[in-house]
């Protein structure tokens, strides 16, 4: 990245008045490292559109819809083939059309004279172009929103705002990540108690599902399972759904507030920061420290009877998980995974907080 910026400021230098295109090329199996690698090229270089490429293969290139409404930038071109004919001219509908079917057979008959660009495309058009994206994606089978128990706690207005312009225009909805990555699997006991006292059956995944599945308009529930266990649970909760009533609404509630105030760190493991370049264990670290929180093996009150137990554990456990050449007080504040990380965790300082942890337990013996 450097090497780029340095070529951006010399064309600034040599050529100031010059029209400038800026096209950054993304490979559209990528995902959601295709809006974090957007972010981090926008930092250095004015952007001005975006080539997708590989869209010749099982990829959709959905992940385009993030990066235009986080950067706010136009697709111009898109890959669909190795050849140099194989790059075209953006095209919404088909696009729109093949995130969900087969490209169109004629999709690859328009052809492409590279030295037209910024001719091709005026401002206006692109306008137009990115309009009819939008249009063309409401107007197929259904949207998708992240709804969650803990996003709509802290009062978000995009996961509220979402589900009622969906609920508005009679568009059924796919919730995705119902357990935050599994987060919501995984819960401190406090809540895993309430839970079990609702009902000592089910598991905690359960009840966010429920909670996923209850509202009116629901098409689908999207979430990856890992064990078969997961899947059968998940097919018993769903084989019927049974929507939530109003007193396991105020439970859930309740629930989400104690979440929301515990003090763990709201890392998915999804692994995004890694590796590091100094060899920490980012994700492993996160694990162990709520981990440790949610059990309740963790105090800091050495006058606490169980101060002495919690602090060997806490200790004892923390060079297991992780090896101490990859542990918290190795981090040097470069920052340089934050960029990566999709849920924007302010990583260095969740790591100097573990660290602190760490050497104030050492201390006090």
């Amino acid at each position: 990245m450097d090497e780029l910026a340095k070529i951006y400021r010399v064309c600034d230098k040599e050529l100031p008045y010059a029209d400038r295109e800026v096209l950054l090329v993304l490979d559209a199996t990528t995902g959601q490292n295709a809006v974090n690698q957007a972010r981090e090229f926008a930092k250095i270089a004015e952007i001005t559109g975006i080539i997708l490429t590989k869209l010749d293969g099982t990829a959709r290139g959905g992940v385009v819809l993030s990066i235009k409404n986080d950067l706010k930038v136009p697709v111009k071109f898109i890959g669909v083939g190795e050849g140099i004919d194989d790059l075209q001219p953006f095209n919404p509908h088909a696009f729109a059309d093949g995130l969900f079917n087969d490209l169109p057979e004629d999709f690859e008959e328009d052809e492409i004279d590279l030295s037209k660009i910024r001719e091709e495309y005026t401002p206006a058009e692109e306008a137009d172009a990115q309009g009819e994206l939008a249009e063309a994606i409401g107007e197929i089978f259904s949207a998708m929103a992240e709804i969650n128990a803990e996003e709509n706690a802290e009062g978000d207005a995009n996961a509220d705002y979402m589900y009622a312009e969906l609920e508005k225009r009679n568009i059924p909805v796919v919730i995705m990540e119902p357990l935050r990555g599994g987060a919501l699997a995984n819960l401190n006991h406090k809540v895993l108690e309430m839970f079990q006292r609702a009902n000592p059956d089910v598991s905690a995944a359960s009840w966010a599902f429920r909670y996923a599945g209850t509202p009116k308009g629901i098409l689908t529930v999207l979430s990856g399972m890992t064990y078969m266990e997961h899947l059968q649970d998940n097919i018993r909760t769903y084989s019927p759904l049974q929507p939530l009533n109003a007193e396991e609404y105020e439970m859930i509630n309740r629930a989400t507030d104690l979440i929301l105030n515990f003090p763990l760190i709201g890392c998915t493991g999804c692994e995004y920061c890694m590796p590091c370049p100094y060899g920490l264990d980012i994700p492993g670290i996160f694990q162990f420290y709520n981990k440790c929180i949610n059990e309740g093996n963790y105090t800091d009150n050495i006058h606490d009877e169980e101060y002495a137990k919690a602090r060997k554990a806490f200790l004892v456990g923390y060079d297991r998980k992780v090896p101490r050449m990859r542990q918290a007080d190795h981090c040097v504040g470069c920052r340089k995974c934050e960029s990566h990380c999709p849920q924007e965790l302010p990583i260095v300082d969740y790591m100097r907080m573990v660290d602190d942890m760490v050497e104030n337990l050492k201390r006090n013996a």
